[in-house]
């Protein structure tokens, strides 16, 4: 099984550096424009050695990063006159800072502080532990309204959320390593405390979408009415 997965990943490992050839190849400037960046090192290994290929979120980032790139260059080395350059940096500036709105702005916050204060979260826990038993066993961490999004806790959550998770389990009179014993936990879930309130979250979910994509779509948007104008 072990040769078989390796012969597999061999074979996909030639088969993607075929591919990638030919997309390098069908991505070359035209001859007339292959001009060899001197200081391509410089500019973009610091930067590109971070991506994996496997996230949208480094698409737009590679965007920004080239939009700044090009904003960075014009003003200390454009050719244009005083006024198309500022006119230029202007634009790019204007671009950066929609994508900034769309990448610190939390649309969900509304959402999100609407569901934790009308919901419970528990674990339910499995048969064995037979002494914290509670309507199907259920077990009820948060009695507050401070509740608490039950994670696992094997897997790389935050020291912070662990530290909670284990103060609600003291108080709950249930064993912290209990909290760590996969075998032990059957499931997490979470509890409305009205259907109405659930449905009303649902809808704060969708109008949270909507906005975070007109913010995408702004940004998108105003690059493509003037990116054509960045050059010199």
């Amino acid at each position: 099984m072990f040769f078989t997965r390796n012969k597999e990943r061999r074979k996909r490992n030639r088969e993607y550096r075929k591919e990638l050839k030919e997309l390098q190849k069908n991505h070359m400037p035209e001859k007339w424009d292959q001009v060899v960046n001197k200081n391509a090192k410089r500019d973009w290994l610091p930067f590109i050695k971070y991506d994996y290929n496997w996230d949208w979120g480094f698409i737009i980032e590679t965007l920004i990063y080239k939009i700044e790139l090009t904003k960075l260059y014009i003003k200390y080395f454009g050719n244009t006159i005083e006024e198309e350059k500022n006119k230029q940096i202007a634009e790019m500036e204007e671009a950066i800072r929609l994508y900034k709105v769309f990448e610190d702005t939390n649309f969900f916050e509304e959402e999100q502080t609407f569901t934790k204060e009308h919901t419970c979260h528990y674990i339910y826990f499995s048969e064995k532990i037979s002494a914290f038993k509670e309507k199907e066993y259920k077990y009820i961490l948060s009695t507050e309204k401070d509740n608490l999004i039950f994670y696992d806790l094997n897997c790389g959550v935050f020291d912070e959320e662990k530290k909670k998770a284990e103060q609600y389990a003291v108080k709950a009179g249930i064993p912290i390593e209990v909290l760590y014993d996969k075998n032990l936990i059957k499931a997490f879930g979470a509890e409305w405390d009205s259907e109405e309130n659930q449905k009303k979250a649902k809808e704060l979910y969708k109008q949270a979408t909507k906005n975070e994509q007109k913010a995408l779509d702004k940004f998108f948007l105003y690059v493509s009415k003037h990116i054509r104008e960045w050059w010199d």
